[in-house]
């Protein structure tokens, strides 16, 4: 204000020096001291030109019009003889602008308002608008509850008429609410009023949760869902008469004061439908009413109403359908007969199907799985099939169809597809180290959307000392064009566990080759059916673990081949295949064997997710697996730490091998050294999971934070050989006793914890923090983990 009441007394003291210029006639006009502004936009702002007279008042009025354009510091008016002479000193050019103490605010929130000030680097310098900019970073301050902030501000000349800005920020402590009080109120209690508002007057921990500091947006946003919650409840004249704060003379706590009038309170009188053409019958109408009469009106309730007739006609073709609730309000009775008037208007064809953004992926990938063709009639529900196929796909980031009226008709619409094409593509190398192993390493190539086809190819190889293995799987999920799908698998598994730090020895080579044939037989079902044929060698072994592990295999079964016939169901509801929000997944499979071996194993595999808002969705998962008593060891089912129960050391669940030591002629029996898990025929698992949008990443689908709670263990339930060797071993050494785990709910491990998930460049990442909250004595931990190329 100090500057703005000088800059005023400026302008009328040379005002008065421009008085003291006798009257003449301009014969010429000159312009001394410009240095970066051109001398145009000085006679631009001049009053007066060559042969205009020059007198008191048009002095007076042309230094202010020149002061006027911000753009100098000095004005002056001075006649040379018939010409008049300009003066002027420039503004200086601001080199940069320099915050500190904004911790709460950072520069780059004040980016927009330093530049609609002109108070970012290369404007010109105005004391005036710096005082605006810091009375609107204050306000900025006081939206988020801080209104003791203190802002000095240092102006420093530098080289070539330049200054820099210099803000200190004092942000002091912010207002805490220590009141909302409601006035008016009658319907609802003073506690359900604060139970709809998020800011609060309740102490709030952790580092997000801070409602009960003062924030004038959020509390704008509760007064406009305490609205809301009143015109569903029937109060539809409710209206909030004043919003007050009130600060303390500390600035520390705000005191909030709401009143409100409720009005009187309608419900629902008569409610019918009218539509101006019989294309829907009367009585399905009518059961698209939500409402029922004398329930309270809800504005909310009639907006269902309206979009459950629309989505009904539009399923029929009519693309244009008009819906209007005509409302007739009885003050005396308080009640409000609603009357759906549709227009259905005309049936509606699909001219054109148009796919934009798939760069990589052929139009006959996506056209395929569209539910809606050209030139069919308009269907809403085929259109939303088609977009939930396209994102079971699992090679589209985002999808979105846009419907576009035809020009010049009115029963034509475009469809644009709209997608954004994911990384389909991978390739991880891995150097692992481990005990058994020493070193040992790995490569994955896979791509899911193979040159483009929507076909998939994985080639995986791992290399160590002990094992050496090498897959190709291969699919085509439209080898005919009813969507029959085929794939095919190679592996190679060579395994000598000579030289392992366990007692299990064996040499077991194994060549196989599959073919898979999926049958559509529904739009979210399908049954597989997988053929395969192996080829194995198994060397003779050594160890006792042998007689209770391996059993007789090695002496009934040194060489063979064995064929495996699959059977598999699947259904898939869930809104994309990969980081889904809602729906469910269901795998059921049964695996059946002839030949050389005889066994058979049955898999069931469930995930639902259940959305809890716009950005929260919570999975809950089981699976179990079980093998047929003649299962061989080395199918058995195992459980990893790093993809199932996070937070324990994989290979370390179920039953263990069991080491006999004899000292002084005594033996006993303990767990041996180094004992990894001899896994299972059955294998049960849990977990739950709350996904949540990753910090600063809401508006991603390619990252998401995670609570987790894992569940799970396998245990041999049909080795009796095992079973003998243990419960001999507890004769001698009772601690062993409880060593053999039979399924039960006590014997399961569990953890919680944090879980991060990224599909990054280089295929699927996740870092996760485990912490066992259910385990047994000799339970190894490893809560830290990461994996590379899976995803749940």
């Amino acid at each position: 204000m100090k500057k703005k009441i000088f800059t005023g007394l400026f302008v009328l003291l040379f005002s008065a020096v421009a008085n003291a210029i006798d009257a003449f006639v301009i014969d010429g006009i000159e312009i001394e001291g410009l240095q970066r502004v051109s001398a145009g936009a000085v006679f631009v702002a001049l009053p007066v030109k060559a042969g205009d007279e020059m007198n008191n008042d048009v002095s007076a009025a042309s230094i202010q019009a020149i002061y006027a354009t911000g753009l100098f510091d000095d004005v002056q008016l001075r006649r040379d003889g018939d010409t008049l002479i300009v003066s002027v000193i420039e503004r200086p050019l601001i080199a940069d602008t320099t915050f500190s103490g904004n911790r709460k605010i950072k520069k780059e929130a004040f980016e927009g308002a330093l530049q609609l000030a002109g108070m970012n680097a290369g404007g010109i310098y105005n004391p005036e608008e710096l005082d605006k900019f810091v009375d609107e970073l204050k306000q900025e301050y006081a939206k988020v509850g801080y209104f003791s902030v203190v802002v000095e501000t240092s102006v420093v000349p530098v080289e070539r008429n330049r200054v820099e800005l210099f803000f200190k920020i004092y942000e002091g402590r912010v207002a805490l609410i220590k009141e909302i009080r409601i006035i008016g109120n009658e319907h609802l209690s003073n506690e359900e009023v604060l139970d709809l508002m998020k800011v609060t007057t309740k102490k709030t921990w952790g580092l997000f949760n801070r409602n009960n500091r003062y924030n004038r947006e959020v509390l704008r946003a509760d007064i406009e869902k305490i609205i809301s919650h009143y015109n569903n409840a029937g109060f539809i004249n409710f209206n909030v008469d004043s919003l007050h704060s009130f600060i303390s003379d500390d600035h520390r706590s705000i005191l909030i004061v709401l009143s409100v009038s409720e009005g009187v309170q309608y419900e629902f009188g008569e409610l019918m439908v009218s539509a101006t053409e019989p294309v829907v019958p009367q009585n399905t109408l009518d059961s698209l009413v939500v409402e029922q009469p004398g329930d309270p009106y809800s504005f909310d309730a009639v907006g269902e109403t309206r979009s459950s007739i629309t989505d009904e006609f539009a399923n029929r073709g009519y693309a244009r359908t008009q819906v209007d609730p005509l409302p007739t309000v009885d003050d005396d009775k308080q009640s409000i007969d609603v009357n759906y008037v549709v227009d259905p208007g005309k049936l509606t064809y699909v001219r054109k199907i148009i796919f934009n953004g798939n760069y990589l992926t052929d139009d006959e990938v996506l056209r395929r799985e569209m539910r809606i063709y050209e030139g069919s009639a308009y269907s809403a529900e085929k259109i939303k099939q088609s977009r939930a196929r396209l994102n079971r796909l699992g090679i589209f980031q985002n999808i979105d169809i846009q419907i576009v009226d035809v020009a010049d008709t009115d029963d034509q619409v475009d469809l644009i597809v709209e997608v954004e094409e994911s990384l389909t593509g991978s390739v991880l190398f891995g150097v692992g180290y481990s005990e058994s192993e020493d070193a040992s390493f790995n490569i994955q190539f896979s791509q899911r959307n193979l040159y483009g086809t929507g076909k998939e190819l994985t080639v995986n190889a791992d290399y160590g000392k002990i094992s050496k293995t090498l897959d190709i799987d291969y699919l085509n999920p439209y080898h005919t064009l009813d969507g029959v799908s085929r794939g095919l698998s190679l592996g190679y598994s060579k395994t000598d566990t000579s030289e392992a730090n366990n007692r299990s020895i064996y040499n077991y080579d194994s060549i196989s080759g599959s073919v898979y044939y999926g049958f559509p037989v529904s739009e979210i079902s399908r049954v597989g059916l997988r053929l395969e044929g192996e080829s194995f060698t198994f060397k003779d072994s050594t160890g006792v673990a042998s007689d209770f592990v391996i059993r007789k295999f090695t002496a009934d079964t040194k060489k063979g081949s064995n064929a495996v016939v699959t059977l598999s169901y699947r259904r898939d509801t869930r809104n994309r295949a990969v980081f889904a929000s809602e729906g469910s997944d269901l795998y059921l499979a049964s695996e059946f064997t002839g030949g050389e071996l005889d066994f058979y194993t049955l898999r069931a595999r469930y995930a639902h997710f259940f959305p809890l808002g716009e950005d929260v969705t919570l999975r809950i998962g089981n699976q179990i697996d079980y093998g047929s008593p003649k299962l061989p060891f080395y199918r058995n089912f195992y459980m990893t730490g790093s993809t199932q129960v996070r937070g324990f050391e994989s290979g370390r669940f179920g039953a263990k091998e069991v080491c006999e030591t004899t000292t002084n002629n005594v033996k006993s029996y303990s767990e041996c050294s180094l004992a990894l898990s001899l896994g299972g025929n059955l294998r049960v698992f849990t977990r739950a999971d709350l996904y949540l949008p990753f910090l600063g990443t809401r508006d991603s689908d390619d990252k998401r934070f995670s609570f987790f709670v894992d569940a799970g263990n396998t245990f041999m339930t049909s080795n009796s050989g095992y079973s003998k060797e243990i419960k001999r071993a507890s004769r001698i050494s009772p601690e062993l006793s409880d060593h053999l785990e039979r399924p039960k709910f006590g014997n399961l491990r569990a953890s919680s914890g944090l879980a991060f998930e990224w599909l990054s460049p280089i295929g699927p990442f996740g870092i996760s923090y485990g912490i066992p909250i259910k385990e047994k004595e000799g339970d190894k931990h490893n809560k830290f983990q990461i994996t590379l190329g899976y995803l749940n």
